[in-house]
């Protein structure tokens, strides 16, 4: 009597889900809503019923992956962080991109980016969005959301599809969210000029995008590509509004 009880008390507490979340699943999670919000409603202006919608869908898709997980990697770690390397990629973005920019508007005329040209001309809201807001949503979407997922999928195509090298799989989720950073950066109205612009454009936005997942993975974390985004973006402005004088004639 006391074995069949015994028994069936563990066969009930086998069936009993388990819903708990590790505190770096729990955080991706969220960041991954607050991100979405973000990106979607202020930086795209997208209307509040699609913002909802597409911030419920990436929410729902990260909670779904992280619940199949077994380990799950912390965006916000900073103990595998190569410093050394971070502080020099950091300082040479704050001093090379403003003069790299300055110079090649000065000689090619203004930017054909819409963001830019608001830059030119001061307007705080964007200055404040692409240094401060966008480094951040878009690290964790891209860099975040959109490699990991491209992962998942290399991961399903390589145990039920076809074989993928163990070395190429994290080269073509790198490939794969560089592609989309690339394409949400030219799409509707925000470049100006003909199909050649939105191919520069779009070549040197998925290729630092490329490299920041990278930077990702080498340091197991998010923070290296925020900050270098940041500063990419810091440094942009500022030799914008520095040679501003050489750029509008």
């Amino acid at each position: 009597m006391i074995s069949s009880v015994l028994h069936r008390k563990d066969f009930s507490l086998n069936l009993t889900p388990t819903f708990s979340l590790q505190p770096a699943q729990a955080c991706k999670i969220t960041a991954v809503a607050l991100a979405s919000l973000a990106l979607f409603s202020v930086q795209l202006g997208f209307s509040l019923s699609t913002t909802i919608g597409l911030s419920l869908a990436c929410t729902s898709i990260t909670l779904l992956s992280e619940k199949l997980k077994t380990n799950s990697s912390d965006w916000f770690s900073v103990k595998d962080i190569n410093k050394e390397m971070l502080f020099f990629d950091l300082g040479l973005r704050l001093i090379f991109v403003p003069l790299y920019t300055g110079l090649v508007y000065t000689l090619l005329g203004p930017p054909s980016q819409v963001v830019a040209l608001r830059i030119l001309a001061c307007d705080i809201r964007v200055i404040a969005l692409a240094t401060l807001i966008a480094p951040i949503t878009e690290e964790i979407l891209f860099r975040g959301f959109i490699q990991e997922r491209s992962e998942d999928v290399c991961k399903f195509i390589n145990r039920h599809v076809l074989q993928i090298k163990k070395e190429t799989q994290p080269i073509t989720s790198w490939l794969l969210q560089g592609i989309f950073f690339g394409a949400c950066h030219i799409t509707g109205n925000q470049i100006l000029g003909n199909l050649a612009h939105k191919a520069i454009v779009f070549i040197s936005l998925a290729t630092n995008a490329i490299y920041l997942s990278s930077i990702k993975d080498r340091d197991k974390s998010l923070i290296s590509p925020i900050l270098l985004h940041s500063a990419q973006n810091i440094g942009m402005v500022l030799g914008l509004r520095a040679f501003r004088p050489f750029i509008v004639r």
